[in-house]
């Protein structure tokens, strides 16, 4: 007779209901914003009660900051491998903006939550954002001014250049309801600038 599984403490009994909540909540934290989110709005749109919400975090901070540092972290993967990863600079700035794209795609929301959290400067900016958001423009930084040192990139300000790029993926994504359909694709619209 085999012995059950024996979950770890703190492991949630249900990880498909946990990443429910996550994706309910960067939806609705997006929409309406932090102050704007009650707990029990977000536990009635997952069809859970409050205290079930509660179960998988500790407070509406709690969820706050990990639905905003899970975004981003799904952001600054492809950003890390474009920066540091192998390959011509082309190619990874088309992976980079390829990843970019398909994650904003899959989570339209993504957008408008950062774009609220950096300009309302929220709660995870307040707690260790700045700090993330930084490390994630140096990253693209790096990556342009080695593309400019090896002649691949047009010269020209790489900081600015990083935060326009972030910029017009993250509008276009957020202002979604408002971007023609037949607009360029984000990855030509970024190779363009670079180049």
């Amino acid at each position: 007779m085999t012995e059950p599984v024996r979950r770890k403490p703190g492991r949630p009994k249900d990880p498909a209901r946990k990443a429910a909540v996550l994706e309910a909540a960067r939806g609705a934290f997006a929409e309406h914003g932090y102050a704007g989110t009650s707990l029990a709005a977000l536990a009635e749109r997952v069809g859970l009660s409050k205290a079930a919400v509660l179960h998988h975090f500790a407070s509406k901070d709690a969820l706050y900051l990990e639905v905003v540092a899970v975004t981003l972290q799904s952001l600054m993967g492809p950003v890390s491998e474009a920066a540091f990863g192998t390959g011509h600079h082309v190619e990874r700035l088309d992976r980079l903006t390829a990843a970019v794209v398909r994650e904003l795609s899959e989570h339209p929301a993504s957008a408008k939550l950062l774009i609220r959290e950096i300009l309302g400067r929220g709660p995870f900016m307040r707690a260790h954002g700045t700090q993330a958001i930084v490390a994630g423009i140096g990253a693209i930084v790096t990556f342009l001014r080695d593309g400019m040192d090896a002649g691949v990139f047009r010269r020209q300000d790489p900081v600015h250049l990083a935060w326009s790029i972030m910029g017009a993926h993250l509008l276009y994504f957020a202002a979604s309801d408002v971007v023609p359909e037949d607009a360029q694709t984000g990855a030509t619209q970024t190779r363009a600038a670079a180049m």
